[in-house]
């Protein structure tokens, strides 16, 4: 998954982002959805929430996102108690560590209003917010914004609505608005609208929404969801058209083409008939894990407060509901793993009804709950399942399942977000099953938020390269050697940390320590192309081998490396300037100046930022150490996060003497280092020196980690 988000497995992201380039890309790359996500749970979430999450004092908490290892809370609260028993003023927003639930003090931006929705960016640098704010930190921000992982504003994106957003979800290239506006970013779009994820521009995507459904918010947009292969958007509206055609309420557009698609329901248009005044109002629609189906929840008096499932396929025709289930009193919000679909709302009884065809629904027989409200008081009459304002439905069937921990809310359960690790629930009282949280609770497996990928770099140290050829050691980096000569551009330690290898643009090869000379292009009179050079170099697993990659994505082999295919028959968008193998040597990724990542031979396609604009070049690649994510880093400071890797920090949008030229694995995370010399470490290994205020007679070009020599006896 790409670091950050709600972690659902998508490759829309991905996919865009090598738009433009060849279609055997997609054969190299091998992009395909991950095979597990955040709703692969296996079993039911605990009924016991955390005791040591920062407690909601006031408001209420309409939404969450998992930001790497930080919990990100929204909503209209402004006072929160820690775990010491003290308060703090943290209107809107705050953040907490998903482990020790430590509320993060750092994470501050200042709101003038509150926040609606949450979403971790897909990209891995940072997360989105939306709702009714229009200033973070002094700074006129219209509704929406996009802040860093510290809780700053991103000043790349910029975007704006002249009304409340209710719902926002990103794919990676684009991130979706829904909401009551009627403008984005001065052009006229009504109630949805599509920015570019990382700039916040306008997109030309339009999916205009008429015709009232009934009388309340009629037209607004209430939730989008991503399906989790990237392919499709659901959007959930109170409205009867969208682009002209009769679709009420819900609708998937296929993000392929950019077109709402031909799927369509008229259960709502028929049930609005039951409802107070005509009155439905969807309020939240998610995808199952899987994709196959999603869930609607809906209010509008107890002949409108149903839970709703569907299939997601479009066959001919009209689409019936799967099951539908009662629930007497309005229903929020929803969230679906595997194993569960968890409801919230105002409700207090729940029965499961089956299917029922559209057309039976204006006579259907609905009836009232069996008991008024009681808080923890009601029973399970005549098959109906007593359930209050949390509840776990059955997938298949829609049947209440026995988990039944109960929340004390004046409202309503107004967001559920399935994580990893389990889920989370906001809400505007201060009990959960028994226990008091304040408005947010965390039901929580343990043991799900990935760890801390195992070093690539267990020792302490690392190699500065010149372009000239000198080489500075910091930390336990030996100095081995004087360079010489010009054009030097990548240099690559060998794993027992006791040598390296030079290579200069035209091929050739310098080594110095234990690290073997086995050949290069120059001395093997390896003819380049006009206009090629060699760009990097990157050893084998044995250190009895290497292979040197240039810019057209030529991949040269010496000593015990195998080719494992190049891209010299594709045109590519921008040269491959950067290059890294697998732990094992099986296989490498090369990545091009405008972010687009090859993986060949066993490197997995994890995501790439080809296709997307950048504010500046990509300049480096490094995997994670088990070769299930990667980082790229480009040349402003940004850092992009993939995969299993998890995102560190950057230096984008801080003030930088020279641009960056390259980042490396260094023990549980990685370093950036500039033209300069400056080395900036976000990693679990200390910072062991830099160029910084000496900065070097020619320009740095690369660094590398001194690797730890195996263990031995």
């Amino acid at each position: 998954m790409v670091t950050c988000h709600t972690g659902r497995a998508r490759v829309a992201g991905a996919l865009f982002g090598i738009l433009g380039l060849l279609a055997p890309l997609l054969v190299l790359a091998g992009a395909q959805p991950s095979a597990a996500g955040p709703g692969d749970h296996g079993q039911v979430v605990p009924s016991t929430p955390r005791s040591d999450t920062p407690v909601v004092l006031d408001g209420k908490v309409y939404a969450h996102a998992l930001l790497g290892d930080r919990v990100v809370v929204g909503g209209s609260f402004t006072q929160i108690e820690l775990a010491d028993g003290s308060i703090t003023n943290q209107p809107y927003l705050f953040a907490y560590d998903v482990n020790t639930g430590a509320f993060d003090p750092s994470f501050d931006p200042v709101l003038d209003k509150e926040v609606l929705d949450v979403e971790a960016s897909d990209l891995g640098d940072g997360v989105f917010i939306a709702g009714r704010f229009t200033q973070i930190d002094g700074v006129e921000k219209g509704r929406v914004a996009k802040l860093t992982p510290l809780g700053e504003i991103d000043t790349r994106f910029n975007a704006s609505v002249d009304a409340k957003v209710l719902a926002i979800d990103d794919d990676g290239s684009r991130l979706y608005l829904g909401g009551n506006f009627t403008t984005a970013n001065g052009s006229t779009r009504s109630s949805f609208a599509a920015v570019h994820a990382v700039t916040g521009s306008l997109d030309a995507l339009v999916a205009e929404l008429s015709g009232p459904l009934g009388q309340a918010d009629s037209g607004a947009v209430r939730s989008l969801d991503v399906h989790p292969d990237g392919s499709a958007l659901l959007i959930a509206h109170s409205s009867r058209y969208v682009n002209g055609a009769h679709q009420p309420a819900l609708a998937q557009i296929d993000l392929a083409t950019n077109t709402v698609t031909g799927w369509q329901t008229d259960w709502y248009w028929e049930a609005r008939h039951r409802c107070t005044e005509g009155a439905v109002q969807v309020r939240d629609a998610e995808y199952s894990p899987d994709g196959s189906y999603f869930v609607v929840t809906e209010k509008g008096a107890y002949l409108c407060d149903k839970v709703v499932a569907f299939p997601t396929a479009d066959t001919a025709g009209l689409e019936e509901n799967l099951w539908v289930t009662a629930a007497f009193d309005s229903v929020y919000s929803v969230g679906v793993s595997d194993t569960a679909v968890y409801v919230g709302g105002h409700f207090c009884f729940l029965d499961d009804l089956g299917p029922i065809r559209t057309a039976d629904v204006a006579a259907y027989p609905f009836v009232d709950k069996p008991a008024a409200c009681a808080p923890g008081g009601n029973q399970d009459t005549d098959g109906v399942a007593a359930r209050y304002q949390v509840a776990a439905l059955d997938p298949a069937t829609g049947d209440p399942m026995g988990w039944n921990p109960g929340v004390n809310s004046q409202e309503a359960v107004f967001d559920l977000e399935v994580i990893e690790r389990g889920l989370l629930l906001g809400h505007d009282r201060y009990q959960f099953g028994g226990t008091i949280t304040g408005r947010h609770s965390f039901l929580d497996f343990g043991g799900f938020t990935p760890p801390l990928p195992p070093p690539m770099v267990a020792s302490e140290g690392y190699w500065l390269l010149e372009t000239d050829g000198d080489v500075h050691g910091f930390g336990g980096a030996a100095q081995l050697g004087i360079g010489g000569g010009s054009g030097h551009v990548d240099i690559e330690g060998n794993p027992t940390g006791d040598g390296y290898w030079v290579v200069d643009s035209a091929g050739l090869v310098t080594a110095r320590g234990s690290a073997p000379h086995l050949g290069d292009l120059v001395t093997e009179n390896t003819a380049l192309a006009a206009g090629e050079k060699a760009v990097s170099i990157s050893t084998t697993a044995t250190g009895d081998g290497y292979w040197i990659f240039t810019s057209l994505g030529r991949t040269v082999p010496f000593g015990d490396a195998v080719h494992h295919g190049d891209l010299t028959a594709l045109s590519l968008n921008a040269p491959v300037i950067d290059s890294m193998a697998t732990v094992d040597g099986t296989g490498y990724w090369l990545v091009a100046a405008d972010g687009g990542v090859f993986g060949l031979g066993s490197a997995g396609f994890h995501g790439s930022m080809g296709g997307i604009l950048l504010n500046q070049p990509v300049v480096g690649l490094a995997p994670t150490a088990n070769g299930q994510g990667y980082w790229l880093v480009a040349a402003d400071g940004g850092v992009f996060a993939f995969g299993d890797a998890l995102f560190g920090g950057s230096m984008g949008g801080h003030p930088l003497n020279q641009p960056m030229v390259g980042l490396v694995p260094y023990g549980t995370g990685y370093f950036l280092v500039a033209a300069d010399g400056g080395v900036f470490v976000f990693s679990d290994l200390p910072f062991e020196g830099s160029l910084g205020e000496n900065p070097p007679d020619s320009a740095i070009v690369s660094a590398t980690a001194r690797r730890e020599p195996p263990a031995t006896g």
